[in-house]
């Protein structure tokens, strides 16, 4: 059982790890603020559009929590 909970734990950090470019932060946080005052997107969509473009998916979560109606 924790062998399941490191291998959990380092799929965590290496999703939500900030050692990235600023670019790549400034680009997940736009996104995350930009879907976050838009209705009907979500959580989910924030973080499926933050891997497809390759943005910071912590900066752009952290956007769009920030930002949305439902969640504040």
């Amino acid at each position: 059982m924790k062998i399941g909970f490191q291998k959990l734990k380092k799929l965590l950090e290496k999703f939500f790890l900030i050692d990235d470019t600023p670019h790549k932060v400034a680009a997940g946080a736009a996104l995350g603020i930009f879907l976050g005052i838009t209705p009907g997107e979500g959580v989910i969509t924030t973080l499926v559009l933050a891997s497809f473009f390759h943005f910071n998916r912590l900066a752009a979560l952290t956007g769009v929590l920030a930002t949305n109606m439902w969640t504040t």
